[in-house]
This record gives C-alpha cells, sequence and structure tokens, in this order.
C-alpha cells in the first residue's frame, strides 16, 4: 500500500487561480439503445464494437459501420455480473468478471478460459476486476475495486503477465476505476472513483512500479471518473460518470474541456478513427453514442501495435 500525495496537479504545492472549464459540444449519433446499465467498449481488428452490459452479464458485439446494424449477443458469464473488456493482439478478449471475481480470456468464437482469480504473491483472491489495460508488452494491468468506498479503501490495481501471474501493485484505493498507460508507457493512470482523482504510477526501465502521485483533481459534480481513453497526443478522454460528460485531461494533469455525451452516465468510452465511442446510461436505459470529438486514438496492443512485434 503506498502513501497518499502531497502535491497537487502539475508537481506543486501551490494554489492557482481557478480559471471555468470549457463545456465543448460535438455532433452525437445513438447507435444502439434498449440496454442496461452498460460499459467497457472495445474494438477488435476489424472495427467491430464490444461491450458489456453489467447486471446482465452479457457481452456484446456491434459492428458500427453500416447503418443500422443491431447489436449481437456474444458472450454471457454465469454470475450476471461483468464489465471491463481489452482485446488482445491475439484476437482473445479479455472479461473482468465482477460476480466471479475472475478475469476471462474469451477466444474469437465466445469459448471462455480462467486467466486469472487470485494474486500470485499472496493467493489473495480477486474481490471484483473492473477494468483492464494491455502494454505493448502483453502485461496487463487491471483494477480491483468491488466493496471498496472512502469509508473502506480496499480497492487495489493489478498487473499480471502473459501467462497469469498477477502482482498487486498498489493498494488502499477508495474505488480503483478506469486506467491507461501514457503513450511512452512510462507510467499508469488509475482513476479513483470515490475522490474524483486520478493518480499516476511511474513505470521504471527494470519495470518496477513507483508510489502513486495525484494526476489530476476532476470538477467536484457528478460522481467521479470512470473509464477513459487514451488520444494520439496524449490526452485522455475520462467520463466522469453522473456529471454527463466527458473530461478531456491534458499530458501534463488539467482538465481543458468537457464535452457533453448526451446522458447523466457515462461509464467508459474507445476510441475508432476520429470519433469516441461512449457507454451511457440515461435513467434505466444504457446506450451506445458515438461522439465526432475529431482526434484519433492512442493505438492500442490489440490493434496489432507494430512495436510490440
Amino acid at each position: 500500500m503506498t502513501d497518499m500525495p502531497a502535491t497537487t496537479p502539475g508537481g506543486t504545492n501551490e494554489r492557482e487561480p481557478v480559471q471555468p472549464i470549457p463545456w465543448v459540444e460535438v455532433p452525437i449519433q445513438v447507435l444502439a439503445t434498449g440496454f442496461g446499465f452498460l460499459e467497457a467498449p472495445s474494438f477488435d481488428r476489424r472495427g467491430v464494437l464490444y461491450f458489456s452490459e453489467v447486471r446482465a452479464g452479457r457481452v456484446h458485439r456491434l459492428d458500427v459501420r453500416p447503418p443500422g446494424t443491431a447489436p449481437a449477443l456474444f458472450h454471457q458469464v454465469a454470475s450476471d455480473w461483468c464489465n471491463g473488456t481489452a482485446f488482445h493482439r491475439d484476437g482473445r478478449l479479455f472479461l473482468c468478471d465482477v460476480g466471479a471475481g475472475a478475469i476471462w480470456s474469451l477466444s474469437p468464437d465466445g469459448k471462455a478460459t480462467v486467466f486469472a482469480d487470485r494474486c500470485t504473491q499472496d493467493g489473495a483472491r480477486l474481490r471484483g476486476p473492473n477494468d483492464l489495460v494491455f502494454g505493448r508488452d502483453g502485461r496487463l494491468y487491471f483494477t480491483d475495486p468491488r466493496d471498496s468506498s472512502l469509508e473502506q479503501p480496499i480497492g487495489a490495481v493489478y498487473r499480471a503477465t502473459p501467462d497469469g501471474a498477477v502482482e498487486r501493485l498498489a493498494g488502499g484505493f477508495a474505488f480503483p476505476n478506469g486506467l491507461a498507460l501514457t503513450p511512452d508507457e512510462h507510467a499508469l493512470i488509475v482513476a479513483e472513483t470515490r475522490t474524483r482523482r486520478l493518480y499516476r504510477f511511474e513505470i521504471r526501465a527494470d519495470g518496477s512500479v513507483g508510489p502513486r502521485e495525484l494526476f489530476c483533481q476532476l470538477p467536484e459534480d457528478g460522481g467521479g471518473p470512470d473509464g477513459m481513453a487514451l488520444a494520439a497526443d496524449g490526452s485522455l478522454y475520462v467520463c466522469h460518470i453522473g456529471a454527463g460528460c466527458i473530461d478531456v485531461v491534458s499530458p501534463d494533469g488539467r482538465v481543458t474541456r468537457r464535452i457533453p455525451t448526451g446522458g447523466d452516465r457515462p461509464s467508459n468510452c474507445a476510441f475508432h478513427g476520429a470519433a469516441l465511442y461512449a457507454t451511457v446510461t440515461q435513467a434505466d436505459a444504457g446506450a451506445i453514442h458515438r461522439l465526432d470529438v475529431g482526434v484519433p486514438g492512442h493505438r492500442l496492443f490489440g490493434e496489432g501495435d507494430s512495436t510490440a512485434e
């Protein structure tokens, strides 16, 4: 467990004048609706979108290219409670099973194999993985927040090797949620929902991970940061659940603008082309929204980044 940081975003203890953050509207298209609470959009190499219907335990897929294409069921978990997804470069989809406290590896035909369900260091079972991201070396970073809160900060961040060995990188979180690697993969950014904070962990040349540092404090409205996606310019597009927007965070940890998402509970997002695809819930209706943000995303491991060869 690491200590709480003393510095403010930008690495200084000095207080700066608070400037209003602009809200910038972009064109929004609703691609699919009629679900429960949605999460975890990920694209395969063919441009097909996969996403999870959390409390139904379902993973759906949707080809976003032909107009009016209907989503199809891809996988159902027995626990009826799933969340984060991430593609491996070999075509497997890795899925967080919250109810079972496990991460599954799903083959292209939907066959499931348990990848990880406990910490290798001490044998402790995972509580309920939430979100995950691959590094270019094939190691998988994921958050495990189930039952954590401000009063009970028992959430943790883990890293797994390609063979499924799991190490705990840090604990003591009040609901660790979305996460992303910086473009050079020299740092891991982790969202802590209950405090509305993003934390930064240095990833050293030898693979060791430094202590957590406060990277960004998000605005105080809404419920806090959820899932996030990395743009090619290094900016993070962070879903601010309950605030109805995506907070755009610069590489130096400043919120530069806020993009309305067309629903009050945006939970996660993924880039494809120059658009951002977000899982958004309004009242009890979950939907897939395309936001034409006009910037491309950073190429992920599952999209076949040539630097990972």
